[in-house]
């Protein structure tokens, strides 16, 4: 069965052989809650007896996007694929307990904050490797990219020049302190997008080997103050 993943990590599922609205209007199949979503925004096909899925617009006044790129006609959505209605993001997963063991695996894309589509990046659900999982990630591999995360009530956005942590913020927090918070987020939605110029801003001035170490103990005091 395949499923909507949002950003509040709630899981829609999508039956085989079935055709859903995505809306704002209270008769829609999956009723979105955005004033900048059509009463009838897109209407998504599942394919029966294959894992496949496509989504078409329904003239809607703002377009659907898909992977960062507005559709206009029916387009298939790969596993792993972003689609946006409005400003509401969904990401497709084809499989229940689909593994994301690398950063690689999920093929996303996303948009500015002007409607303008961004590079292809990758990223998935925060929820599968949480953030500390994912710096470490992103600092192994020495990756230069601007991290972007949706959350149900915020934001946020950390770069990362050739593995090192140079800024984070979140809401209205920067520095070691977004990273924290981020670190408290237990749904939500990245996306990497690969970062070729210098960052123009730093708010961390410590090593990165220093900030994962100190966030690592944040974390496990977190997860023992849980248990």
């Amino acid at each position: 069965m395949a499923y909507l993943v949002s950003v509040t990590g709630s899981r829609i599922p999508l039956r085989r052989g079935h055709r859903y609205i995505v809306g704002r209007g209270r008769d829609a199949d999956i009723v979105v809650n955005d004033p900048l979503c059509s009463r009838h925004h897109a209407c998504l096909d599942v394919a029966d007896g294959i894992e496949s899925l496509s989504v078409d617009d329904m003239d809607s006044r703002n377009g659907t996007y898909l992977n960062g790129r507005r559709i206009l006609g029916p387009s298939v959505v790969p596993d792993g694929g972003r689609l946006r209605v409005g400003r509401t993001v969904y990401i497709l997963q084809l499989k229940e307990d689909a593994p994301l063991e690398r950063l690689e695996e999920t093929c996303t894309s996303t948009f500015t904050s002007d409607g303008g589509v961004m590079p292809a990046a990758d990223g998935g659900e925060l929820s599968t490797l949480g953030a500390l999982e994912t710096l470490r990630l992103l600092a192994t591999s020495r990756r230069s990219v601007t991290m972007h995360v949706a959350l149900p009530d915020a934001a946020a956005r950390i770069e990362i020049r050739n593995g090192e942590i140079m800024s984070a913020r979140h809401g209205g927090i920067s520095g070691f302190n977004a990273l924290i918070s981020l670190a408290r987020e237990q749904s939500g939605i990245f996306w990497l997008v690969d970062a070729n110029g210098p960052c123009d801003e730093r708010n961390i001035q410590e090593s990165t080997a220093h900030v994962l170490f100190e966030l690592g103990r944040y974390v496990g005091q977190m997860t023992g103050s849980r248990a």
